[in-house]
């Protein structure tokens, strides 16, 4: 009789058998952010720490942009692990940011405790409905869902010209393209910033995989001064296939 007790006790603990997921992101910088999920407004008013609860298992594309504060926006395709917590930080560098995706911490019946903030934090307080429309999601067949707009990526272009040396151009640009995506039009006006071909070349192997319509890459071979350049370029791009 008594192991039968013992097994009901713990029938309630060990049938949470489906946990909904979490995401938390945090900024150490301070800097407020607001959040948009697969093109939705997660928060409206602008914080360095936000929760999101009750998320599925699947892939969702992260926004993160920054109020009134010359700092690019981030998107990047995130996939949230099943009866999980995952962690998100916000590395900055210089007017730039870049997502740290920390493991999952999977809730269980040993460690699920939703009054334990380090395993199931508090919801956020609830944000009123967005008001203003959210622009309709683009889709190709390219690597990222929608370009980066037109006025960003003329401040970011600015900012790779003012920097005096052709590695510090390249680090930026590839901030750019890690956070952004690109089309291959802003792929090919970034390179012509660099002097020397195999920085081209590089940036534009690096730059592909972030680009909203790689069918179009093609324009980028204008920026080279040598058709071995073209070669190498195709090659590499071949190698993804």
């Amino acid at each position: 009789m008594k192991k039968l007790i013992i097994l009901l006790l713990f029938l309630p603990l060990f049938g949470k058998a489906q946990y909904t997921s979490d995401l938390l992101i945090y900024n150490p910088f301070n800097e407020a952010f607001i959040v948009y999920i697969n093109n939705v407004a997660v928060n409206q008013t602008p914080t360095n720490k936000l929760i999101i609860n009750e998320l599925q298992a699947d892939n969702y594309t992260i926004t993160i942009g920054f109020v009134n504060l010359p700092i690019q926006p981030i998107t990047q395709n995130i996939y949230v692990q099943g009866n999980a917590m995952t962690s998100i930080k916000l590395i900055k560098n210089g007017n730039y940011y870049t997502l740290e995706i920390a493991n999952p911490i999977y809730y269980n019946a040993i460690n699920y405790n939703p009054n334990d903030p380090n395993i199931h934090p508090v919801p956020p307080t609830p944000q009123p409905p967005q008001t203003e429309p959210v622009p309709p999601q683009q889709t190709s067949n390219g690597y990222c869902d929608y370009p980066m707009a037109d006025a960003d990526f003329a401040n970011a272009l600015n900012s790779i010209k003012t920097k005096d040396f052709e590695s510090s151009k390249l680090t930026v640009a590839k901030q750019i393209a890690n956070s952004n995506c690109l089309t291959a039009n802003q792929v090919k006006q970034i390179i012509a910033q660099f002097d020397f071909e195999n920085t081209k070349l590089e940036f534009a192997k690096f730059a592909y995989t972030h680009t909203y319509d790689p069918e179009n890459y093609y324009i980028v071979n204008d920026e080279f001064s040598f058709s071995t350049s073209i070669d190498k370029l195709n090659s590499y791009i071949e190698s993804l296939n």
